[in-house]
C-alpha cells in the first residue's frame, strides 16, 4: 500500500529483493534484501518500494 495505514494484527515481513523505504510510526527505514520487519497492531506504516521488490508477509 503506498498510503499510511494500519493493521488489527500482528504482521511480520521478510523483503527478498529490491530497495526503498518503509515508514513506521513516522519514522522512515531503508528497506533492502534480507530486511525483517515486525509490526504491532494499530502501528502506522507506509512502504514506499522500487518496483522491482519483492517478499512475503505474515499476518497472525
Amino acid at each position: 500500500m503506498i498510503f499510511p495505514h494500519r493493521h488489527s494484527f500482528y504482521q511480520l515481513l521478510y523483503i527478498s529483493s529490491g530497495a526503498g523505504r518503509h515508514v513506521i510510526d513516522f519514522e522512515q527505514y531503508d528497506v533492502e534484501q534480507g530486511s525483517i520487519y515486525f509490526l504491532a497492531p494499530r502501528q502506522v506504516h507506509q512502504w514506499l518500494f522500487d518496483h522491482s521488490t519483492q517478499g512475503s508477509g505474515r499476518p497472525f
